[in-house]
Formats: C-alpha cells, sequence, structure tokens
C-alpha cells in the first residue's frame, strides 16, 4: 500500500477572543480578525473569551455565529471574559468551565434562562 493514500487529513479551524464578533460583522477594517467565508473544517477549535463579559445574550450570539460555521466537530474553550463559565462565579454552581461543548451550549443557555426568571419571580 502506497504511504501517501493511508495518511488522514483532518482540517483544523482555530479561533479565539471573538468577544461575540462573527465573520459577517467584518465589513471593512473593523478590527475583526476573520472573515467571511471561513473554510469547511473537520474541527473548529474556539480558545476562549467566547465573550465580552460572560452576559446571556453575549453567549446566544457567540453560539449562533459558531452554528454557521461548517464543521462536523465544534470544541470550545472557556476564556477569562467568559468568567460566568467557571463554577466559583456561577450563582447555581451548576455549570462548570468544561460545560461549553457546543451541542451542549443551547441546552446550558436555557438553564441559564430558566434560573434567571426562577430568580426574578418570573
Amino acid at each position: 500500500m502506497d504511504a501517501r493514500k493511508s495518511n488522514v487529513k483532518t482540517r483544523f479551524l482555530i479561533i479565539s477572543d471573538t468577544h461575540t464578533a462573527s465573520p459577517n460583522d467584518n465589513g471593512g477594517d473593523n478590527g475583526i480578525a476573520f472573515r467571511p467565508p471561513l473554510p469547511k473544517t473537520d474541527v473548529l477549535l474556539h480558545c476562549g473569551d467566547l465573550t465580552m463579559v460572560g452576559l446571556l445574550h453575549e453567549y446566544e450570539k457567540t453560539l449562533d455565529m459558531l452554528e454557521g460555521i461548517d464543521a462536523d466537530l465544534k470544541l470550545v474553550i472557556a476564556g477569562n471574559h467568559d468568567i460566568t463559565l467557571v463554577r466559583k462565579f456561577n450563582r447555581n454552581k451548576k455549570l462548570q468551565s468544561a460545560d461549553l461543548v457546543f451541542n451542549s451550549g443551547r441546552d446550558l443557555l436555557q438553564e441559564e434562562r430558566r434560573v434567571h426568571a426562577q430568580e426574578q419571580g418570573l
């Protein structure tokens, strides 16, 4: 067997410090480092700072952006701006920094909405 034919090619797209920005927000020289179209990839790795200060609407915006990226596997690492994902800063102690894997991200947001509504008496 030819060694070249036995190689597996895996494409990685690594982004970080998006702070709720989307490639679609980049209409010119506005400081956003990535531009559309993003390539199809096998693995997307977001290396932290999804948000500015960890607010719920910031996570929603970032998850919407990540949903639009064509990748077979999406991995997300929380950064220092994503403080609400860190256990000691989380009021209900149900979220951990490792919990924001893309596929569970929507569930995480639903849980945060439920807890917030409960705290507000809604």
